[in-house]
């Protein structure tokens, strides 16, 4: 007893201790707030900036309603948890620290300027609806410049509601560009419907995904005259339907861009070679952002007269022509007959519907035809309709013209695009009774004697010589050409498709490998084209070489081909073991296309097919070295 009591006396001690650290343990109550946040106060008009809202004492918020958001595009960059924990002990007193959060992060753009206002942004968080505080803004007039423009066209400046007319931006820029960033606010105008369509892909031009806003768009890469001078181009169209009369003013649109400006020398620190001073690795491209807006376009938009409205006008706006086919064109009473109807005229024909046929009094009066038809397909510039009619009775001899009543924008008068009339045979029809069915007559029995056959399976045999042995087995198989070839196929099919997938898998389980082995194939047959370039234009002849080298070290780099310069390529080189004139061979072919490509034909000049020579026999000595 005496010495359990010692040990009894430790224990508690060590509970009691326990006991108050415990109760030491304190976790710091974070009450729950939400606040705004912005990267700036004053941008240029078309300018985007992020926009935060953070939300603190709860880390798993409802999403923000950002639909009060008027003045500003509004682009979802997506959230993130923004808790965190610590644990600190003082004087042996333990204390827990946990803060929750969360932030959702956007993208803005404003569509006008002047002092603007984000407005408060309502927050569901930790039971509680918040709201933030509301963000001034200030947005300023982009600053020209000079050797870049946005040219904003629409098709017609005047239209009718529910006229689709075209949008059209083009930029012109001279320099080397990256981080571009478009804004149209018109693409999101209450007045019109937008419509994206897919360009008709030209294998010989160069095109580009764009986000603009919260839209998605395909950018067409050119070249064309301004001032005098050969610039690079962006070009991109959308179709706008206006849906209310009026005089619209588009907003301004604008471009957002770093531009290369020059290059700089960077101080050598003591880590680099006498190769990266000499091979020039050392410099640093410049980059100026610019913001470039657009001309200004004032849209005009009428409504279509309620004077001298056909009684079938089904809101065709523009001028049309419609046809008609036919078959099969020799039926019978009822028989279905497939009539296929093709309607053009406007550019735009992806709204364009079918009239109502059934409402059509020449047509309905010697046809059955269905409410219901087939959804129109375009094909070409002609949007074709298929419907089925039936013919009532024999008498009829031709299905009448179609009629398509539309209002002619030209004109500004309504007219009618009649098809032409098919001439059709249509036979009249007999009822089937039930004597039909049963037949009037008695039916003669129909039949010949039984013959006995002379020769086949007719006579029996009992002699046993007639037997023969066609036992199978194992034994047999293997004494037969067709059994061996039958029995091995299918383990031959299988080593073979095995060893078949083995090698696949190898060749093909390093897909940056595979680019670089086929990197200086690509080289060779993307070069072949370019003299033609050359002959047409010097400058887009030395873009085109340029954009070869980068596709080149690019795959055989395995990094992004983008705008790859001299200096992202020459330590990896000097790395690999690329001698010193073969570097300095690469300097002066990237220099000689850049300047060609961005400074109008600036330093040095070499002749087109000599400089494809050099280029096609650097890479091959640059094969050898980067195996």
């Amino acid at each position: 007893m005496n010495d359990s009591r010692p040990y009894n006396s430790s224990r508690w001690q060590v509970l009691l201790i326990a006991l108050a650290l415990l109760s030491s343990w304190a976790a710091t109550a974070q009450p729950v707030s939400v606040h705004a946040a912005v990267e700036g106060q004053e941008f240029f008009l078309g300018e985007s900036f992020t926009f935060q809202v953070q939300v603190q004492g709860d880390n798993r918020p409802q999403l923000p309603d950002t639909s009060v958001i008027r003045d500003f595009t509004v682009k979802k960059l997506g959230g993130r948890n923004n808790s965190s924990k610590s644990v600190s002990m003082v004087n042996g007193r333990v204390t827990r620290k946990e803060t929750r959060g969360y932030i959702f992060n956007y993208k803005l753009t404003p569509k006008r300027i002047g002092r603007l206002t984000i407005p408060p942004i309502q927050v569901v968080a930790g039971g509680k609806r918040m709201a933030t505080r509301p963000v001034p803004i200030v947005v300023r007039e982009a600053e020209k410049v000079s050797d870049s423009k946005l040219h904003m066209t629409v098709s017609r400046p005047s239209c009718f509601v529910g006229e689709p007319i075209t949008l059209t931006l083009t930029w012109f820029f001279a320099q080397d560009i990256n981080n571009v960033e478009f804004a149209v606010p018109a693409l999101d105008l209450p007045q019109f419907d937008l419509v994206l369509e897919e360009p008709q892909i030209d294998r010989k031009k160069r095109y580009h995904r764009l986000q603009v806003g919260t839209h998605q768009l395909i950018a067409e890469q050119g070249r064309a005259q301004l001032g005098g001078k050969t610039h690079a181009t962006l070009k991109f169209s959308v179709i706008l339907i206006p849906t209310a009369t009026g005089t619209f003013p588009l907003p301004k649109s604008t471009v957002v861009a770093k531009v290369l400006v020059g290059y700089r020398d960077a101080r050598r620190s003591s880590r680099q070679s006498m190769f990266n001073d000499f091979f020039g690795s050392t410099r640093q491209a410049v980059h100026k952002k610019i913001v470039v807006p657009s001309n200004a376009v004032t849209i005009t938009v009428k409504d279509v007269p309620a004077a001298g409205r056909p009684a079938g006008f089904a809101g065709h706006i523009g001028k049309y022509a419609i046809s008609a086919r036919a078959a099969p064109t020799d039926v019978s009473v009822g028989d279905p007959i497939t009539l296929t109807v093709s309607i053009g005229g406007p550019d735009y024909l992806d709204r364009v519907e079918l009239p109502p046929l059934h409402l059509q009094a020449e047509l309905t009066k010697n046809f059955k035809i269905p409410e219901e038809r087939a959804t129109g397909k375009i094909e070409g510039k002609m949007k074709v309709f298929t419907q089925t009619v039936r013919a009532l009775h024999a008498d009829v001899v031709e299905i009448p013209a179609l009629e398509l009543p539309y209002f002619d924008t030209t004109k500004s008068t309504y007219a009618t695009a009649r098809s032409k009339a098919i001439p059709i045979t249509v036979k009249g029809t007999r009822v089937v009774t039930a004597d039909d069915a049963e037949g009037t007559g008695a039916v003669a029995p129909a039949g010949r004697a039984l013959k006995a056959w002379g020769s086949g399976i007719l006579h029996n045999y009992d002699e046993l010589n007639v037997l023969r042995d066609q036992r199978h087995g194992p034994a047999t198989w293997l004494q037969s050409p067709k059994w061996i070839a039958l029995l091995g196929a299918p383990p031959a099919c299988y080593f073979a498709l095995l060893f078949g997938v083995l090698w696949f898998r190898r060749r093909h389980s390093d897909p940056l490998a595979a680019r670089a082995r086929q990197a200086a194939r690509e080289f060779r047959r993307s070069t072949k084209p370019i003299s033609l370039a050359f002959a047409e234009d010097e400058a887009g002849g030395h873009a085109a070489l340029l954009e070869a080298l980068r596709a080149y070290f690019g795959s055989k780099l395995g990094t992004a081909a983008g705008a790859i310069t001299f200096r992202d390529v020459a330590a990896r080189l000097e790395e690999s073991g690329v001698n010193g004139d073969v570097l300095q061979r690469l300097q002066t072919l990237f220099e000689q296309c850049e300047a060609s490509t961005f400074a109008g034909g600036a330093g040095q000049h070499i002749p087109a097919e000599e400089l494809l020579t050099q280029s096609r026999a650097l890479v091959d000595e640059l094969e050898g070295a980067l195996r």
